[in-house]
């Protein structure tokens, strides 16, 4: 299959699913959909065990949904983006393999979402940041997702999160769980690849059962992803429209309280 904006690096028994859309690895329709598309022709792939998902962009893991696309969709367009987002975290949550998050430069709002779903990351040290920036940029998280996010923060750490929009830091990362490991950026793909060799000295088909156990409650809250378009459609316009066009002109937003 030809991906336009993902790339797959396959080493011995492991593949590595580079995100690869320039400039900030932000999402439109067509890259969900190869992701969503990536992730089900490697889960069909016997020969490979576990999976790396990595950027190939030299600063930006993913910065999300795409700013303009937003701006330029009418209202059915950004629920359409949305459905098709909680379609790619749908498919990369159930991803039966093991699965390693290689995060380096900026993971923002969805990319952020998109680096939670595997069950470790491994962090680059120095200028990596991630944030779940909804709440800044004037959105809500659909109650789906919450449970997404507990799993990958505890703690104190899940309200500075999700409620103040917390940017994490390598350090602080690893500090509350978010991160397995930080390592030099020179090593991030080997360090992530060395997980998965780790991961195969114990017997996968345990390892699938139990990710599938473990996963199974929070999946079935994605069988109709239209319960969560109601509260979505109040956060589209207004303040959202505000912290888009914030992000495009990279100022601060000036909200409207209370929104």
């Amino acid at each position: 299959m030809n991906f336009e904006y993902i790339d797959i690096q396959k080493e011995g028994s492991s593949a590595i699913l580079f995100l690869n859309r320039s400039p900030v690895n932000d999402f439109n329709l067509q890259f969900m959909n190869e992701i969503i598309q990536a992730h089900e022709l490697l889960a069909q792939d016997e020969e490979i065990w576990g999976v790396v998902l990595a950027s190939a962009n030299e600063k930006f893991f993913s910065n999300g949904l795409e700013p303009q696309y937003l701006l330029e969709a009418d209202l059915q367009g950004r629920l359409a983006a949305f459905a098709k987002l909680f379609e790619v975290v749908k498919t990369v949550y159930a991803f039966p393999k093991p699965q390693v998050a290689a995060i380096h430069g900026f993971a923002m709002a969805g990319g952020a979402v998109l680096g939670m779903l595997p069950e470790f990351r491994i962090f680059a040290a120095g200028k990596t940041r991630f944030s779940f920036s909804e709440v800044a940029v004037g959105l809500t998280i659909p109650p789906n997702l919450l449970p997404l996010m507990s799993e990958a923060i505890s703690g104190a750490e899940f309200y500075h999160a999700t409620l103040l929009s917390k940017v994490f830091s390598p350090e602080e990362a690893l500090h509350c769980g978010l991160a397995a490991e930080v390592v030099d950026k020179d090593r991030l793909l080997e360090a992530s690849l060395n997980w998965l060799k780790r991961i195969y000295r114990l017997p996968l088909a345990s390892y699938r059962s139990v990710k599938k156990n473990i996963r199974k409650d929070t999946l079935a809250n994605f069988v109709d992803n239209s319960q969560n378009f109601p509260e979505f459609e109040k956060f589209l316009s207004g303040n959202f429209e505000e912290g888009l066009r914030a992000v495009l002109e990279k100022r601060r937003p000036k909200y409207v309280n209370p929104g």
